[in-house]
């Protein structure tokens, strides 16, 4: 339940159909079933009122219905034509301090159970900012027949719909969980459509496509949110649907760089409680090594910290390379520290220590090369493609490389590290993979890798601890 809500009376009639709305607490006397709508849309440039620590207290004995911003009067008349009696909006139920992000963080944590537990979302899909209200205007000719002269031909035309991800709602980045965590939501854009976990349905009675989270079916998604889910966790399954669902959500935009992991905490909550992964960094630790192998696509340093997380970076990303069988982790996660601190508190950890294998590069004749063949006889120089995370660095004499994960056909993935300032610290620069000589020398590679970490007998060590921050 969230800790505020606005409480709706509709108007007794007459001439004035303007509802009462007043803030109210959600204490203990507050039934756990207490239904509520909840709303997602734009803020934009302009907002109008909000809730602050100023008028807090005239906000809990009575909310201007006219000094609110038309998406905000749309979505309480909505509320009101569904039965409902309270809507809860981030702009008057979350306090709007200049100075803090204390009450935003609070929030943040219980962004899953507001969108999961609400009734129903009311999305303000079409509007860009809160001023746009929920109702588009629209083309008369698209809504009812024209009728010209005395003789009619009656050609039957599919109306115009345009892909849902041309609405202002679906390119915010904090839009994402609130449309995936409801159990049911109403979309305002061009036209209305209605959604549950089954399927979503317009207004022209069209059934659209099966409703896809990231290119996985719904119902497999819907297994996750369940409260009492029958089914087991499948790993490989609910990890990819990760994968995906966050290529998405690197493709969104933030006004606030800050808000990269926030902006997606109740996703990362709802899995947490599904699955019991724990988080660093915006990283599942289970899937430590396949995490941290993301790439630029169109995405830029955010100069936020710590340099191995995606968060650090504002923009698309390509992440870790699918799963195969014959992928084998060639580096292993030794701590975390500082261990992370709740829900919220995700984001905090700073530096990820590593038992890892550190590996200087070489460039020859405009190839860049892993020398691998310094550790001694028997290890090939593997071929080196790099991405650096600044499209503008070029390789420099100092890079190394910290191989993560290997494959006999594939070769190895893993990055492009510099020396931090800290004694034993490493900073990532990038990303990289190599291509083997030959099947042969590539499994000779990952076999002996594979040795060395498990501290075999039959292979003198090479693996070192490091420190990335």
């Amino acid at each position: 339940m969230p800790t505020r809500l606005l409480h709706i009376t509709p108007s007794s009639g007459g001439t004035d159909d303007t509802p009462y709305v007043r803030l109210v607490l959600t204490g203990p006397e507050f039934s756990k079933d207490t239904e509520f709508a909840a709303l997602s849309y734009c803020w934009g440039g302009r907002h109008g009122l909000q809730l602050e620590e100023s008028n807090y207290q005239s906000l809990m004995e009575h909310i201007p219905f006219d000094k609110l911003p038309a998406t905000i009067q749309d979505s309480i008349r909505v509320t009101i034509e569904l039965g409902l009696q309270y809507l809860w909006v981030d702009a008057l139920c979350i306090i709007q301090n200049q100075d803090s992000n204390k009450y935003w963080t609070e929030e943040a944590g219980k962004m899953c159970d507001i969108y999961q537990g609400c009734s129903i979302a009311i999305a303000a899909s079409g509007a860009s900012n809160s001023t746009e209200g929920l109702f588009a205007a629209r083309d008369p000719l698209q809504q009812a027949e024209c009728l010209i002269g005395t003789s009619l031909i009656t050609l039957r035309l599919e109306p115009y719909r345009p892909q849902a991800r041309d609405w202002a709602l679906d390119t915010r980045g904090w839009a994402l969980q609130e449309e995936i965590l409801p159990a049911r939501s109403i979309r305002f854009g061009s036209y209305v459509s209605w959604t549950c976990r089954e399927l979503s349905v317009n207004e022209f009675g069209q059934i659209e496509n099966e409703r896809e989270e990231g290119n996985l079916p719904r119902d497999f998604f819907t297994r996750i949110l369940e409260p009492q889910p029958a089914n087991p966790v499948d790993e490989g399954e609910t990890y990819e649907l990760w994968r995906r669902i966050m290529y998405r959500y690197t493709s969104t935009k933030l006004s606030e760089r800050s808000d990269r992991l926030v902006a997606i905490e109740g996703l990362r909550s709802a899995f947490e409680k599904r699955t019991g992964w724990a988080c660093a960094g915006g990283l599942w630790q289970s899937f430590i090594m396949r995490e941290l192998l993301w790439c630029r696509i169109g995405a830029e340093p955010s100069g936020l910290r710590p340099s191995w997380s995606w968060a650090s970076m504002d923009g698309t990303l390509r992440l870790c390379p699918k799963q195969t069988d014959g992928y084998k982790d060639i580096a292993k996660l030794v701590g975390v520290s500082p261990s992370s601190g709740g829900r919220v508190a995700f984001d905090s950890p700073r530096t990820l220590e590593l038992s890892g294998v550190l590996c200087r590069t070489g460039e020859t004749s405009s190839r860049l090369w892993l020398k691998l063949s310094l550790f001694g006889e028997g290890w090939p120089d593997n071929r080196l493609y790099a991405t650096y995370d600044d499209k503008t660095r070029m390789w420099m004499e100092g890079d190394m490389g910290l191989p993560l994960r290997a494959d006999e056909y594939s070769g190895l993935d893993g990055l492009i590290v510099v020396p931090g300032r800290g004694s034993g610290t490493y900073k990532r620069v990038g990303y990289f993979f190599t291509v083997p000589m030959s099947k042969a020398s590539g499994a000779r590679v990952v076999e002996r890798l594979v040795r060395s970490l498990e501290g075999s007998s039959e292979e003198p060590s090479i693996h070192q601890n490091l420190q990335l921050v």
